[in-house]
């Protein structure tokens, strides 16, 4: 990330957002991570939805798309619906290296969370810290399955040093640990 730092590149909002979820489950603050989590993941799929639709070739399910203003459904509609009719991979069959299991229903279950949070200033459930932390990973995993579909349509995506994914630096955060490390900065938080 030290490249992306000394040239001033724009960090991608739903990794920002992303990010800041990460920080508000190590501080301990639950709900502002669900809240900020399914924020991300929903500012994500739109983000690859919008830009998909209007690539070339055009097609029905993209004009459809555009017609229906598809950016404003609900994001269980986004994530199971328009994913497949615009062509992108199955997210149920979405799996990588690291990838939590079942992943995709766990983001489902996350955004209902970000909904009690972002209307209700609660969870309604009574959610164990693991569960929550679990919920982050499948957030992760989410916004690794929009960055793989970027890469494979050949749309714009934030670059990260060689060898290294976005996924991968989030694996550092284990255990209520979280150490962030660039060429420029380093620190820890415990």
């Amino acid at each position: 990330m030290a490249f992306e730092l000394e040239t001033d590149a724009e960090l991608p909002l739903a990794d920002s957002i992303y990010c800041d979820s990460l920080l508000s489950i190590v501080a301990g603050d639950v709900l502002k991570a669900l809240l900020e989590a399914g924020v991300a993941m929903e500012v994500a799929l739109t983000r690859l939805l919008v830009d998909v639709s209007t690539t070339q070739p055009s097609s029905p399910a993209k004009a459809s798309f555009i017609r229906k203003d598809g950016d404003r459904h609900p994001f269980g509609r986004k994530f199971s619906e328009w994913t497949e009719k615009l062509g992108l991979d199955p997210i149920g069959s979405f799996t990588f290296d690291g990838a939590p299991p079942k992943w995709h229903e766990t983001a489902l279950e996350l955004y209902k969370l970000r909904n009690g949070v972002a209307h209700g200033g609660q969870v309604g459930i009574s959610s164990t810290f693991h569960e929550v932390v679990k919920a982050m990973f499948s957030a992760g995993a989410l916004l690794q399955y929009c960055r793989s579909q970027r890469e494979q349509l050949g749309l714009p995506v934030f670059s990260m040093p060689a060898n290294i994914s976005p996924w991968q630096q989030v694996m550092l955060c284990h255990d209520a640990h979280f150490s962030i490390a660039s060429g420029l900065i380093t620190a820890v938080l415990a």
